[in-house]
């Protein structure tokens, strides 16, 4: 396997070349020993234009930007991490966040730095659509200039209905969200209009009523009289006039805003000028305000990955260096001493450096499994994930005919078959069921008991799971650290594993949207329990 590095550290670079984060490798001068694929594809050089030159060949400004990253480090180890501008062999230019590790030889002068370079043009342009939004919304600040004060829908839409009053006499209103997982249309905000109307509304649904038509269209709709209007369905008690105004954003409808007028007073085209402008500013808000919550999501996702990243980089630079400075002091023992060294002696040194060597590779596997588990399915692609299968499939795999056949395994009736991600669903059970055979003990009677329930309806369903056994448990005090990477809890010496199961199974949970927790007494067993949002076919409904 080839392999680059220092005494100290050795970096392995198929897993670099895996990986799908854009890695680099440089030099104590500078200079680039790798590239990983990902890193190419970013920048779209070649190894022969890139091996051997200065990283700052990178940067748009080497003197001021990129240069930092081997400058900043030369005091010694450390990391380093910051926002450049960079630029493309094509000539493209564009913003990274780059996080570097300097990683020093024990006997000096044999430095390497590896870092992670992210394109943050998305993001970027995130804040830009963001702000050419707010600062288009100025020509329409003296209509209604207190509605850019908020940031949920709820609070919007009162504003909004409560400006329509200033600009007509209004005697109702109503806004309406076009549900992101429905499509359906469903009430944000009611302006006078009794209890029992509302009702009568819900019930009818919105999709027969004009409103749906309008929100579907996009093209406002005024009604001067609504008695002469056979399409009015219902309405409150003296109402005259109705208009419709379709609430858009740049991914289509967001919903509708619907107002009246109670005789002798009708609404007329010119009032329709003020309202389809108020109806563009409320359409304008509610898209700002998703553009505020999916800012605030993919800084969480930043953090998250920073954060994962610098454990990263401290699993390469000391988890990861005890086993490989045993294995390069035992093989140069072997190399000095030569025949000095007994057959016994040599027999358990290659033992030794055997073992080192299988713990690092599998160490090496379990974080990319860690940084993969949890990546997210695209949009429009979900498995039909049969939840029986995948625990009777997992089981096979983590326990032996012999475990399965002395212990008791109770499985539900009613497992569900849900829309969802197979393979993170597989990585969850085989993790908890692997552990609840592991950590049985010598339990005469063992029982492992895979719970089910859902409460919810609809888009609201909420699917919880619990895997228990009857085993040794866990400890009190190491309940609160159960799902930290690379903790191992109360396991021995001599229990497989690599503290990194239960990290996977916390984060595969809360990518998609569910929880996590565990609940044990020593000495008498453990129970995970877990949650899952994910559709349910109609097969599994029926």
């Amino acid at each position: 396997m080839e392999r680059i590095g220092v005494k100290a550290v050795r970096v392995n670079l198929e897993d670099l070349r895996n990986t799908p984060a854009a890695m680099y490798v440089v030099d104590n001068k500078g200079l680039v020993l790798y590239f990983n694929p990902a890193m190419e594809r970013l920048f779209g050089y070649s190894p022969e234009d890139y091996l051997g030159q200065p990283i700052t060949m990178l940067a748009s400004d080497p003197q001021t930007s990129f240069a930092e990253v081997v400058k900043g480090l030369d005091r010694g180890n450390g990391a380093w991490q910051g926002e450049l501008q960079c630029r493309s062999e094509d000539g493209r230019r564009f913003p990274v966040q780059i996080t570097a590790q300097r990683f020093e030889s024990d006997e000096g002068g044999h430095n390497i730095t590896m870092g992670m370079v992210r394109d943050m043009s998305n993001y970027n342009q995130l804040l830009a659509t963001l702000k050419s939004r707010n600062d288009r919304l100025g020509t329409l600040a003296t209509l209604a200039g207190n509605i850019g004060h908020y940031s949920d829908t709820g609070s919007l839409a009162d504003i909004a209905l409560e400006v329509a009053q200033q600009l007509i006499p209004t005697s109702s209103g109503l806004v309406l969200q076009t549900s992101p997982t429905t499509g359906n249309l469903e009430i944000v905000s009611a302006l006078n209009l009794p209890d029992t109307l509302l009702e009568e509304l819900n019930e009818a649904g919105f999709d027969s009523l004009l409103e749906s038509k309008v929100a579907r269209d996009q093209i406002p709709l005024l009604i001067p009289d609504v008695s002469r209007d056979d399409r009015i369905r219902i309405s409150a008690p003296g109402t005259l006039s109705l208009a419709i105004i379709p609430l858009t954003g740049e991914e289509g409808s967001l919903g509708v805003m619907s107002v009246t007028t109670a005789a002798p007073i009708g609404l007329d085209h010119a009032d329709m000028e003020f309202l389809v402008a108020l109806g563009s500013q409320l359409g304008t808000f509610l898209e700002n305000a998703r553009l505020h919550r999916e800012l605030e999501r993919r800084n969480i996702e930043l953090e998250e990955q920073n954060q994962e990243l610098e454990e990263l980089l401290s699993v390469i630079s000391h988890d990861l260096r005890s086993p490989l400075a045993t294995i390069g002091g035992y093989a140069s023992l072997l190399m000095k001493k030569g025949d000095e060294v007994s057959q016994e002696d040599r027999t358990q040194f290659a033992r030794t450096i055997f073992r080192k060597t299988k713990e690092t590779s599998q160490r090496l596997t379990d974080m990319i499994s860690f940084f993969r588990a949890a990546l997210p399915l695209p949009s429009h692609h979900h498995d039909l994930v049969d939840v029986r299968d995948i625990i009777v499939e997992c089981l096979d795999e983590v326990a032996t005919d012999e475990d399965q056949e002395r212990t008791a395994i109770k499985l539900p009736d009613d497992l569900p078959v849900l829309l969802g991600n197979r393979n993170q669903l597989t990585h969850v059970f085989a993790n908890l069921l692997s552990n609840a055979f592991k950590f049985m003990g010598d339990q005469p009677k063992p029982v492992v008991l895979i719970g089910y329930s859902r409460t919810g309806e609809g888009s609201d369903t909420v699917h919880e799971f619990s895997v228990a056994d009857n085993g040794s448990g866990i400890p009190k005090d190491h309940l609160k650290t159960i799902f930290t990477l690379f903790n191992r809890g109360a396991a021995d010496h001599y229990t497989p594993g690599t503290g990194i199961g239960l990290a996977v199974v916390e984060r595969i949970i809360r990518k998609n949207g569910g929880t996590v927790q565990v609940s044990s007494e020593e000495g008498k067993g453990a129970t995970f329990t877990f949650t899952l949002h994910w559709r349910e076919t109609e097969a599994s409904l029926s």
